[in-house]
């Protein structure tokens, strides 16, 4: 097994187990057929993946399992193409060491993935996972007065909830070379519709918040706005059966993944003035 280090936080790995930030897995086969505990999931915000793994122990009492000649392979059902997943000995956040399996691969949006785990020649663990597709965006006209503008924004073709909202901001500040992206998180922010997700889009609120952000008084009107969007993770099927997962055959714990979208737009010349910023969107 090759020794290294890599860094990873146990708040992206541990916010999918149920106490947070929690480094230590204690699994055990409670039947004569699951072989390993799996925690993790397929990330489309990242190049790299990472999963912990572990073999089951038979009792609390017993020692580890060893995972000497465990191949770990996810394969892309849709393409037919698969990756080996290497491993690396890590130091965790309570000072122990563990160990991780890596794959340098970012998942495709609506591609199905299935994890296999084992030795040649035994019968391993699998896992399935669906990536989450892309909705389908539209807004509609810009509403309200200058203190008050806003913008509805759809998302179609949404399951459900989608997170981390997020909103996008690329200004050209005055005296400045280069324009800067500012991000203004949404947080829950909206409301679920007919087979979608809808929310405001705080135009004249979010200005008073980048004007801020950038040192300048509410009345002036030098800042260039040259992009505006927002970005999304949606969150496959599985972390909505966290305590019953149906996706795992021979296994313990979690195997998901998140989607990851950003959606943007020009804004008209009549609402760029009223609420501002100088129409610099013809730059990208």
């Amino acid at each position: 097994m090759r020794q290294g280090f890599l860094i990873i936080s146990c708040c992206i790995l541990g916010a999918l187990v149920f106490s947070a930030c929690d480094n230590t897995i204690e699994p055990q086969i409670d039947d004569g057929e699951t072989r390993y505990a799996v925690h993790g999931f397929l990330d489309m915000r990242v190049e790299r993946q990472v999963l912990r793994i572990e073999s089951l122990r038979s009792t609390v009492l017993s020692d580890p399992a060893e995972m000497d000649g465990v191949e770990v392979i996810t394969s892309d059902v849709e393409s037919g193409q698969f990756v080996v997943w290497s491993d690396s000995v890590v130091t965790l956040n309570d000072g122990t060491d563990g160990t991780v399996y890596y794959a340098d691969f970012k998942p495709l949006p609506g591609h199905m993935y299935r994890l296999s785990v084992g030795r040649p020649g035994e019968i391993g663990a699998t896992a399935t996972t669906v990536v989450p597709s892309a909705p389908t965006f539209y807004q509609d006209p810009v509403r309200g007065d200058s203190l008050d503008l806003k913008q509805q924004v759809f998302m179609v073709n949404l399951e459900d909830q989608p997170k981390a909202l997020t909103m996008h901001y690329t200004l050209l500040d005055v005296g400045d070379e280069a324009p800067q992206t500012i991000p203004i998180s949404y947080g829950g922010i909206g409301s679920s519709i007919p087979d979608g997700w809808t929310f405001d889009v705080m135009l004249a609120v979010d200005r008073f918040i980048l004007l801020r952000i950038l040192n300048h008084e509410p009345a002036e009107r030098r800042v260039r706005l040259r992009e505006l969007g927002f970005s999304l993770t949606i969150e496959s099927r599985e972390w909505l059966d966290l305590l019953e997962p149906a996706n795992l055959t021979n296994a313990h714990g979690f195997f998901g993944s998140v989607g990851y979208y950003e959606h943007d737009w020009l804004l008209d010349a009549q609402s760029l003035s009223m609420i501002g910023f100088i129409d610099d969107q013809s730059q990208n």
